[in-house]
């Protein structure tokens, strides 16, 4: 059994490594042996933000309108230390970007 003051140490290591989350255009099922989005559009990596609450994080994205125009977005994903390790990669139905949109992704981690 991990104890509470574990759990929340373990959400705030995740929190203080996250570095930045990107979109990209794959359409691929999500599997557990990803390590990088399928087609990422590196114009849209940026900077998380992430708060903790005991043993859970909220981690938000924010692409304004003037970044990332031109491509329909169908993954997204979160990675520690400027991109290198993938925490989580998601696929959703794809949303054309263009300067009158703006992207926000939260993503909820809860240490169980």
């Amino acid at each position: 059994m991990i104890s509470q003051v574990g759990k929340n140490a373990i959400a705030e290591l995740i929190d203080g490594e996250l570095t930045n989350g990107k979109l990209g255009t794959g359409t691929t099922t999500p599997s557990v042996s990803d390590t990088d989005l399928v087609t990422e559009v590196t114009s849209t990596i940026d900077t998380l933000v992430g708060v903790q609450s005991n043993n859970q994080i909220v981690i938000t994205y924010s692409l304004d309108s003037v970044t990332g125009n031109g491509n329909t977005y169908t993954e997204y994903g979160n990675f520690f230390t400027t991109s290198e390790t993938l925490l989580n990669r998601i696929t959703f139905t794809g949303v054309p970007k263009n300067s009158a949109i703006e992207f926000q992704v939260n993503t909820i981690v809860n240490i169980l």
